[in-house]
């Protein structure tokens, strides 16, 4: 487990420098450069696109719009892609359950669902 959470931390190391990043993300105008392999893996939504587009076309997109999810929503989202870590809170709920419902990620879906009912601030660790 300490070697899987340590690739994991150097993945997310890489994505705070854009270095090795083969997607961008963007919402609200916002950028978020990613890794096509590490989102594939979270997102059930990002395995089709990717996988789909490049049996077809030869390579998949690099620049994928999301125009249903805000910014702040899909940042928590990618950040508990890469980290395992979500910070949830009735500010940020909704924003954070449509990105991950948009994207396919189940296990935001289950945490935001498990949460409605905790008031205050929820930092979560996998």
């Amino acid at each position: 487990i300490e070697m899987l959470l340590s690739s994991q931390a150097r993945l997310n190391s890489l994505r705070s420098q854009s270095a090795l990043c083969d997607v961008t993300l963007e919402a609200e105008g916002v950028c978020f450069p990613a890794h096509k392999i590490v989102l594939a893996s979270a997102s059930n939504y990002c395995k089709i696109l990717f996988v789909g587009n490049l049996t077809r076309a030869g390579s998949a997109d690099s620049n994928v719009r999301l125009k249903a999810v805000s910014a702040a929503g899909l940042k928590n989202v990618l950040n508990f892609i890469y980290s395992n870590r979500l910070d949830l809170s009735l500010q940020n709920i909704e924003e954070t359950f449509k990105a991950a419902e948009t994207l396919l990620v189940r296990e935001v879906i289950k945490l935001c669902f498990s949460t409605r009912s905790c008031p205050g601030p929820t930092v979560l660790l996998l």
